[in-house]
């Protein structure tokens, strides 16, 4: 197994899951020259995901949101871009960039904000497999407005291709010829599926009918399975109301079965927790992992996972320290004094958990 690519998987994470603790005062750190991605996932299913414009890929007509999506292995990537946007009969409308960061850790989120309303974004995977989209919206006042989910799902000659596409009243589902069957979705009622196959672009619209001062909650999904029984059976499961309560209730119950190392104050131990459920996320059922995409400093995190397997660990934490200044972050990130016990630790886990 090759444990470059899982610690830089780890290294990923690092770099955009800093918290602070309650009791301290935040670190200095300029996150808005550090762009970075989140990765999402539960062992069979995994997915990219950042809204944070410096990553996206400019040549995809949907070029950020979820910019991976792999299922039961790695080097397939099914969709590569989505967005969400808020449309009237005038077209699009505007909406500013808040915060995005990551909340809890097996989540990331994006908040923004249009004229009349605001609105987050919150991502993460169900104990089942299934990738949850949940945008909740407060209008300061009634408003109609339409909500378009679009994720750009391309073709790859070589590795699949889509034999035939469903559009039904409850989603849009696509049939790939490696037999793997792909769903989106939302729970609203009266939404309408539409898929252009001439660009591979998929979408979701939803009419919204927002009162003032209310807070109105869409969950969009995918449902990924090789068989029609497996898809309908999550795409049942994604109807719940309390998607995210039941997730965040599933991988808190994971982590407390995880064993996790004692480090000098809570920033280390959120930053590793952070680590271990990406580094889950990432493979598959042990055997497969994803190549994220690449930020400057890869070579750099392949030289410093060379040092910590030698047992180096201060070259490992200089090296560290240089793609901090150099590569992503999704939030702040905060000034690591005892960096080697934290590469200590951070080695621990790929020996135990990955390996």
């Amino acid at each position: 197994m090759n444990t470059n690519v899982y610690f830089i998987i780890s290294l990923t994470t690092f770099f955009l899951a800093g918290c602070t603790a309650p009791e301290e005062e935040a670190p200095a750190f300029d996150f808005q020259n550090h762009p970075g991605a989140a990765v999402v996932g539960n062992n069979n299913v995994c997915a990219v995901y950042s809204d944070d414009t410096r990553t996206f890929n400019d040549d995809n007509p949907v070029p950020g949101g979820i910019q991976q999506y792999y299922f039961k292995e790695s080097g397939i990537s099914y969709i590569q871009g989505s967005s969400i946007t808020f449309v009237d009969d005038t077209g699009e409308i505007e909406t500013q960039q808040d915060t995005f960061g990551l909340d809890p850790f097996f989540s990331p989120f994006n908040k923004l904000a249009g004229e009349d309303f605001n609105y987050q974004t919150q991502l993460f995977a169900t104990g089942q497999g299934i990738i949850v989209q949940q945008v909740t919206i407060h209008a300061e006042r009634e408003l109609n407005t339409f909500v378009r989910w679009s994720l750009y799902t391309p073709s790859a000659p070589g590795k699949k291709q889509i034999s035939a596409t469903d559009i039904l009243e409850d989603g849009i589902y696509h049939r790939y010829d490696n037999e793997v069957i792909l769903a989106f979705a939302v729970t609203a009622v009266g939404s309408q599926y539409n898929f252009d196959d001439t660009a591979g672009i998929a979408t979701v619209t939803t009419p919204l009918h927002l009162d003032a001062n209310t807070d109105t909650t869409l969950t969009f999904f995918i449902a990924a399975g090789t068989s029609d029984t497996e898809v309908i059976t999550k795409m049942f499961e994604a109807e719940d109301n309390e998607l995210f309560d039941k997730a965040y209730r599933y991988w808190n119950d994971w982590l407390e079965q995880t064993a996790t190392p004692d480090f000098p104050n809570e920033h280390y131990e959120r930053i590793y927790i952070a680590n271990l459920y990406t580094v889950y996320a990432s493979e598959f059922n042990g055997a497969r992992q994803i190549q994220i995409p690449d930020t400057t400093g890869t070579s750099l995190a392949e030289k410093a996972q060379d040092y910590i397997i030698d047992g180096d660990y201060e070259k490992g934490n200089q090296l560290i320290h240089t793609m901090m200044e150099n590569s992503n972050s999704y939030g702040l990130i905060p000034e690591i004094d005892t960096g080697s016990e934290f590469i200590e630790a951070l080695n621990m886990l790929l020996r135990e958990k990955v390996i």
